[in-house]
């Protein structure tokens, strides 16, 4: 194979190989996993139970969680919000094989503890404009 060809070869490997790393269409700038900037929390439309169904819920601020698109069917949460004038309600669907098992032993990594089966929440509330 002589030199320009063995290039123009090897230029369009690489290409290909580029191409077939990008990240899937719909995906954020930081790779295969979410990066949610907030939950959006709305208006109950009637009386809430809080009794584990969600059937009167408004979902339609509710985002989804994961770590990687590839297991996000085995791994993740989808968390909603809703308030009215006494309380703010709060849903979060799990998808987790073997909830509660953490590989943080809190002996050894105690400000590790949010990496498994964890939430954190940053609640600003009354801002200011």
């Amino acid at each position: 194979m002589n030199g320009s060809l063995f290039r123009k070869s090897a230029l369009t490997l690489a290409a290909a190989s580029l191409a077939a790393s990008l990240p899937l269409r719909g995906d954020n700038m930081i790779g295969r996993q979410t990066q949610n900037e907030g939950v959006y929390a709305v208006p109950a439309p009637k009386a809430v139970t809080i009794d584990g169904d969600l059937g009167e819920w408004d979902l339609s601020g509710r985002i989804w969680s994961f770590a990687d698109i590839a297991i996000r069917e085995r791994f993740s949460v989808k968390t909603a919000a809703m308030w009215d004038r006494d309380h703010l309600y709060l849903s979060f669907l799990w998808k987790d094989p073997m909830p509660l098992n953490s590989a943080v032993d809190p002996d050894f990594n105690p400000g590790k503890g949010w990496l498994a089966d964890a939430v954190q929440l940053r609640v600003l509330a009354d801002r200011q404009t």
